[in-house]
């Protein structure tokens, strides 16, 4: 449950980064693979860890694309909020390149007790998406409100997962 959660959320970077790019429309994502989880950690009913990740994506332009001050809060339909991820540094989609992206993500889970006992539906979550997308001397923030995550998903229906 919760590698799928993580994944689409880095599948989410790289898709709203490219969404305010010049050349948005050439970029290709193909696949993300997890890389190491670390800092796990359980606190006053919040748990909290650091996620290593590989987005694979072509970029066959020659513009270069930086993402940075990514945020995206899950939220229940109830209301509540489920999970947050922030980019931990800045990360880069050369020109002219097809291969892996690294990035580091926080990852918070809100009430994470609740989350392991109830099914993941994502029919019942919505993203709040917050981030800059810098191409060259450029830099555009981009602001998302209560995208439905099943809409998400079909998007990246054709997600390798690794």
């Amino acid at each position: 449950m919760y590698k799928r959660l993580i994944g689409v959320l880095l599948s989410l970077t790289v898709l709203f980064c490219s969404v305010g790019c010049s050349d948005y429309t050439r970029l290709e994502y193909k696949s993300y693979e997890l890389k190491n989880l670390s800092g796990f950690s359980v606190a006053q009913g919040v748990a909290t860890a650091q996620m290593q990740a590989n987005i694979e994506i072509a970029n066959p332009t020659s513009s270069r694309f930086r993402l940075k001050d990514f945020n995206a809060v899950l939220h229940k339909t109830s209301g509540k909020d489920f999970a947050e991820v922030t980019l931990d540094d800045v990360a880069a989609i050369e020109p002219h390149s097809d291969g892996f992206v690294p990035v580091v993500v926080n990852v918070t889970v809100f009430n994470p007790m609740a989350a392991i006992f109830s099914a993941f539906d994502p029919s019942q979550l919505t993203a709040d998406i917050e981030m800059k997308v810098s191409s060259g001397m450029a830099t555009k923030r981009l602001r998302y409100k209560d995208v439905p995550l099943d809409e998400l998903l079909g998007r990246l229906s054709a997600t390798n997962a690794r």
